[in-house]
């Protein structure tokens, strides 16, 4: 018997011009399977509606996935609102890679990773 996942305490999403969803899926169910819940709101999510999302879930964490250099924007995870307990970032993908975030934002080296880094 399984037991329930948690609170949705983790929001997932693409980039704003970012169509590749099916990491996030993969994540979402590896988060599943760890017995954590999470809300995913699929590809190409306006900077403005991963802000609402933001305020109104309140999750612990957020994940935004970035396939290409090109639609990876670290301004908007400055942009994103302050709440309180803080929320923990991760900016996943390859995307992210060789671009400049803050030390507190996560980069995963792969789903495991992010995995463990989400479940810990």
């Amino acid at each position: 018997m399984s037991t329930a996942p948690r609170p949705q305490n983790q929001l997932l999403a693409c980039m704003p011009d970012e169509q590749h969803t099916l990491p996030l899926m993969a994540l979402q169910a590896a988060l599943r399977d760890a017995g954590e819940g999470s809300v995913m709101l699929g590809a190409r999510v306006p900077a403005d509606a991963i802000h609402d999302a933001v305020r109104r879930l309140r999750p612990r964490r957020l994940v935004l996935w970035a396939q290409l250099p090109q639609v990876a924007d670290p301004s908007l995870l400055a942009e994103l609102p302050t709440q309180r307990p803080p929320l923990r970032i991760m900016a996943a993908g390859p995307g992210w890679r060789d671009l400049p975030v803050s030390d507190d934002v996560a980069q995963p080296h792969g789903l495991g990773h992010a995995v463990e880094l989400l479940t810990a």
